[in-house]
């Protein structure tokens, strides 16, 4: 039954998609059908689910979004029957059958992948979609902070999150099968697109796998590196698979159209952004006013799902929408340019009114660190590479956009550039130049600048530039020269220059009994501490994996699933239970890598409740469950020990006894404490206080007081009126901690310090 739910889900998204194409916009080639018609169907989901699920929550609104599409094809088919739209075949069935069979073993090594191994970020995404599902609320909270929303992409994980809800399917399954299509999808979008520039079945075949396996010269710097012996401190007595595993198969800056099905948001985005620049370019060249009525509308939606999955691709199409907006001036296509601009103003407008509201709450960015706040880099045309290829595994490596470590990372699509832009001048394609400027428009970006949090982050901006400009190239290269396509040996080069590294890449995870260094969901910090004699072999070390995530934990899951009320949080010694139970959860710092950087090191909520168990703390975060192990609850203060077992405030639910293991777990269901506060004393109170963990009232306004607050909320409020008074203060990251009381008081008694407290509570 379950998979009965998974195939129409996609049949509704699909046929959606196909029919709207089809009938409503005219697009009659079966070429761009076969991708766009999942991308359109899907773009047109993530918008629908995306409204509903402000009005009836996501798990009603997931049912209704795909029985709305499905109902929509019909009634589109029903009103348009008496005259429907034929689709052209363009190319013979054998012909078809070889693209199917390319894209369909690229699915099935990318599900061999995403299974063993899970997507990028897994414990984040994960914790996204179960907390989002379960809790029913929209948009999505902060899982490891339910005082906040999220305030960054999430429209990725509504497919992933609407599969589980509905087909009740394992997560990690719903993300590996998502990524599955979108690789698909990615492939037959780049095909499509060659197809679409060149009219030509051998160059757009050629074009499409470059272009997805386009991965610079990696694998030929990796060679060289090992061959002469330029190998860093602790990798000298690597062999060379080794050394090839873990150096030669992605990249440090871009990675290859390959590796982006792995992270979901920029694998829906990527060819969504491709599907998005064609329907603007339909909607320029069309002459029908109907054409370009539903050429608007249809690109509205494909915007408005681009941005709510990736923000930095919606303005990489604004980016090459402005440039080529010069080009229809220069031509002064008079109804174009209307056109263009009222399709800027509706979508500005349309994402600001129901993209995401939160974003309109300033109170939403105090307290934690602003993701996608930039500043002009102190070096420029450097960057920072993911690669370790002179530094230890601890550090990270500056390169300038000038190396040769740069250069190898682009390849060909750099150092070739100057047929990609004879290409386009001969050529005079809009299209292509529409693609061209899309890359030309922020491909540049991270030479000048970089994010304040994490700067790496901004090379985003280099890979879809790159995916097309290997395409571009390879068109060129296909056109320019008329014996290249005749010449086996030539082509046979060409793959082995662009596609060597992840090509071997994606193989090698999928097939490989023995990863090496190449795992791609370890920590460098990981590396370190294994030997490569240690290192288990695949199945075992992945069963490892999963088991650690959700096996070993299973029972505990289980009952939190079952027991937790949507809007519960959680506190635990292991975090494994409460996230993939869908509850929200409350870690320590050291745990995820993207609580770290929003809420950095003086974050301290985690382990202050442990210390206090303080009822106004647990009430603030509406904490209702307590899950310990016995190692944990061990180290804890013997008046904490005592005070669990207080049946006012704490209830013990559960208690497992693994018969394999010396391990238990406990969990605890906090009781209901609106009363009880009534008559206890507060324990904690919180401070607005600098990165440095010091009082702003001290530091910044050089007061000899330190407020007091009752909730993080009531300190975010003060801090927002005092952005009035003290402008300045908007330029730093001020966080919000809290304290317990008695030891605040102690150390000022003890310093004799003149400071005075001043606390905004009833005491």
């Amino acid at each position: 039954m379950e998979i009965l739910k998974f195939i129409f889900i996609l049949t509704s998204i699909i046929s959606f998609g196909f029919i709207s194409l089809s009938q409503l916009a005219r697009v009659s080639s079966l070429i761009l059908l076969i991708p766009f018609s999942f991308l359109f169907g899907n773009a047109s989901f993530i918008a629908l689910e995306h409204i509903l699920a402000y009005i009836v929550g996501p798990q009603i609104a997931s049912i209704a979004t795909i029985c709305s599409l499905f109902v929509s094809s019909i009634l589109i088919l029903i009103f348009k029957s008496r005259k429907l739209t034929p689709v052209h075949i363009e190319i013979k069935p054998v012909q078809y059958g070889i693209i199917f069979l390319i894209s369909l073993l690229i699915g099935f090594f990318t599900f061999l992948v995403a299974l063993r191994f899970g997507v990028n970020d897994t414990q984040a995404r994960y914790a996204i979609v179960l907390s989002l599902y379960h809790n029913n609320t929209y948009p999505p909270k902060d899982f490891y902070r339910p005082d906040y929303y999220l305030i960054y992409h999430f429209g990725g994980e509504l497919l992933p999150g609407a599969i589980h809800y509905i087909c009740n399917f394992h997560i990690a399954t719903c993300y590996a099968l998502v990524s599955t299509i979108l690789s698909i999808t990615l492939f037959l979008t780049l095909f499509a697109i060659a197809w679409l520039i060149t009219n030509h079945f051998k160059l757009s075949l050629l074009t499409g796998f470059c272009t997805y396996f386009g991965g610079g010269l990696i694998w030929l710097d990796t060679l060289i590196r090992y061959l002469s012996k330029n190998l860093p401190p602790y990798a000298t007595n690597w062999d060379l698979l080794s050394f090839f595993t873990f150096f030669g198969l992605r990249g440090g800056i871009v990675d290859a159209a390959s590796i982006v099905p792995f992270n979901i948001a920029t694998a829906i985005s990527y060819p969504l952004l491709i599907f998005s620049l064609f329907l603007f370019w339909l909607m320029v060249k069309d002459n029908n006013i109907k054409g370009k009525f539903f050429h608007f509308i249809f690109l509205t939606i494909s915007l408005l799902a681009l941005l709510l999955s990736a923000e930095w691709l919606y303005l990489t199409f604004l980016g090459g929408v402005v440039l080529f907006f010069i080009v229809l001036s220069m031509k002064k296509q008079k109804y174009s340019i209307i056109l263009t601009l009222l399709l800027l103003v509706v979508s500005f407008g349309l994402n600001k009114a129901i993209g995401n509201p939160v974003l309109n709450d300033q109170t939403q960015y105090l307290g934690r660190a602003n993701l996608c706040e930039v500043k002009i880099k102190d070096k420029l045309f450097e960057t920072r590479s993911l690669k370790k290829l002179n530094v230890s595994l601890e550090e990270s490596q500056m390169i300038s956009y000038f190396s040769w470590e740069s250069i190898s990372e682009f390849g060909l699509s750099i150092i070739l550039l100057p047929i990609t832009i004879i290409y386009l001048i001969r050529t005079k394609n809009l299209f292509a130049l529409l693609l061209f400027f899309s890359a030309l428009s922020t491909m540049p970006i991270p030479t000048i600048l970089e994010l304040k949090i994490v700067p790496i982050d901004m090379n985003r901006f280099f890979g879809f530039g790159q995916v097309i400009l290997v395409l571009l190239l390879t068109c060129g290269i296909g056109t320019l020269f008329k014996n290249f396509l005749q010449n086996w040996l030539l082509k046979i080069i060409y793959i082995i220059l662009l596609s060597t590294s992840p090509l071997l890449g994606l193989l090698y995870f999928a097939l490989s009994p023995k990863p090496l260094y190449s795992v791609p969901s370890l920590t460098q910090g990981i590396y370190k501490s294994i030997k490569e004699k240690d290192i288990k072999k695949l199945g075992e070390f992945i069963d490892y994996l999963k088991d650690r995530q959700f096996g070993k934990y299973k029972t505990e899951i289980e009952f939190l699933k079952k027991n937790s009320k949507p809007n519960d949080v959680a506190i635990s010694s292991h975090l494994e239970a409460p996230v993939y139970a869908g509850v929200y959860t409350i870690i320590p710092p050291g745990t995820s890598l993207y609580k770290d950087v929003v809420f950095p090191k003086v974050d301290n909520i985690y382990q202050t409740i442990f210390s206090t168990l303080d009822p106004y703390l647990l009430h603030e975060f509406n904490v209702k469950w307590i899950i310990l192990d016995n190692n944990f609850k061990s180290n804890l203060s013997k008046d904490i020990q005592e005070k669990l077992n207080d049946s006012q405030l704490f209830m013990l639910e559960y208690k497992s006894v693994p018969p394999s293991e010396d391990e238990t777990s406990e969990i605890y269901h906090v009781s209901n404490l609106n009363a009880l506060l009534k008559n206890l004393p507060r324990k904690t109170a919180w401070v607005l206080v600098n990165m440095s963990g010091q009082p702003i009232e001290i530091t910044y306004l050089r007061s000899n007081k330190i407020s007091l607050f009752p909730s993080s909320k009531e300190a975010i409020l003060y801090l927002k009126s005092l952005h009035s008074s003290h402008p300045e203060l908007k330029k730093e990251l001020i966080m919000t901690r809290v304290v317990p009381i008695e030891v605040v008081e102690k150390q000022l008694n003890e310093t004799n310090s003149n400071i005075v407290l001043e606390k905004r509570f009833k005491i």
